[in-house]
């Protein structure tokens, strides 16, 4: 849909679209579905406490280079994908369109699937996911840089989606498993909030990798797409090689908290 109107129309119109897509749907279902409990706020602990022990969580380090390293995946070929269709691949604007749109389509089929699969894992093979869905990804992303015909280029982008979607629901659920029992929050927004900071600057690296290869291809930014996606398989290996641990107790009063 962006694609469309910044092509049809230009970009200042795509912007208002988004803006009007937020007030419309979003606004409504903040109003209507999130509620808070009111705790007290002699109660709360304050945002060093909170900071503290969000940062105590175990395994904190792979899971943040996972998180990175899955968001790096999102931002690149979000930003990347439609210019590789049109300029790479020659597509029509309309096959731009669908083409782009399937692999994030079936990433959510196969999330939904991986958060199956995790419900039926054994804590030690919580990380399993991210071995399986890395290094499939990886496998993709390489074959379509190097994909001789539109067919073999578009069956590839789909599939890495679905391997990529696989891996979704493992990060919260490491997260809730590891962090301490009161900062589950807190430590998947420290995961998620840095995870977004540093994968932002997927998109420009990849554009620096296309500019330094002459600008003729894009096989350059698909590469460093799926090292990403090494990463990860890294990461995930060694989860795997050390099991998830508990998360260590709760301090008293965060304990008296988490029961109100």
């Amino acid at each position: 849909m962006v694609t469309y109107l910044v092509y049809r129309f230009d970009w200042h119109t795509s912007f208002l679209a988004l803006a009007a897509l937020n007030a419309v749907v979003g606004l409504p279902l903040i109003l209507l579905f999130v509620r808070g409990r009111g705790v007290r706020g002699a109660e709360r602990p304050g945002f060093g406490a909170t900071l503290k022990g969000a940062l105590r969580m175990p395994c904190l380090a792979p899971i943040l280079v996972i998180e990175i390293a899955t968001l790096a995946y999102l931002w690149g070929s979000s930003a990347w994908l439609p210019s590789y269709l049109l300029r790479e691949r020659h597509f029509s604007l309309s096959a731009m369109g669908i083409v782009s749109a399937l692999p994030f389509l079936m990433s959510l089929v196969s999330g939904f699937l991986g958060g199956l699969l995790l419900d039926r894992l054994p804590r030690r093979l919580l990380a399993l996911p991210f071995v399986v869905g890395s290094t499939g990804t990886a496998v993709c992303v390489l074959l379509v840089a190097g994909a001789d015909s539109d067919a073999a280029a578009a069956t590839g982008l789909i599939l890495a989606g679905g391997f990529w979607g696989l891996q979704g629901p493992a990060i919260p659920t490491l997260v809730q498993h590891c962090a301490p029992a009161h900062f589950v929050g807190s430590a998947y927004g420290v995961v998620n909030g840095v995870g977004n900071l540093v994968s932002a600057f997927m998109p420009t690296l990849m554009g620096m990798a296309i500019a330094a290869s002459g600008g003729h291809g894009f096989g350059a930014g698909f590469t460093l797409l799926a090292g990403a996606q090494a990463l990860t398989l890294v990461c995930g290996a060694w989860l795997l090689v050390r099991p998830v641990r508990e998360a260590p107790a709760a301090e008293p009063g965060a304990a008296r908290l988490a029961r109100t």
